[in-house]
């Protein structure tokens, strides 16, 4: 029972990593586009605004698959959960010394009670919402490259 609710743990790990990852990949995709757009007014690039669009629209969901496709072992999982659970190392040190007859089945039974009063939802790291100020700042510096005429 206790790696298979780790494993539940560390697939909402991946899944809570994919916001971020996305916003990562939206940065890097504005900073392409920015750089592109900037291009744009020393050489002609047909359809210049559907390509940077699509660099933001590339980057995001790019930021969002690598986040959510990075493997969490089960030892990451473990860790946040006793962070979480506020177990003091009982899960991970569960996980860790499952195979030790003096200590592995006291502590795996430990871990298993403390997994099983919690839901798994309360076992990973609530997802802070911040507001995206890389990605405003370089969206309001493509808004204003937009205007800026091209060099002839």
């Amino acid at each position: 029972m206790l790696t298979r609710r780790l494993a539940q743990v560390a697939r909402r790990l991946r899944l809570q990593a994919a916001p971020r990852g996305s916003l990562a990949g939206l940065v890097i995709g504005l900073v392409a586009g920015t750089l592109l757009l900037g291009l744009s007014k020393l050489t002609p690039i047909p359809q210049t605004l559907a390509v940077v669009l699509g660099l933001a629209l590339l980057g995001t969901l790019a930021g969002a698959i690598v986040a959510a496709s990075r493997r969490i072992t089960l030892l990451t999982a473990a860790i946040h959960a006793d962070r979480a659970a506020g177990t003091e190392e009982v899960i991970s040190s569960a996980l860790e010394f499952a195979a030790d007859p003096r200590v592995g089945p006291a502590l795996t039974s430990r871990a298993e009670l403390a997994l099983a009063a919690a839901p798994t939802a309360r076992l990973t790291p609530k997802l802070n919402a911040r507001f995206p100020w890389a990605a405003a700042a370089l969206a309001l510096l493509l808004l204003c490259l937009w205007w800026v005429p091209a060099v002839s």
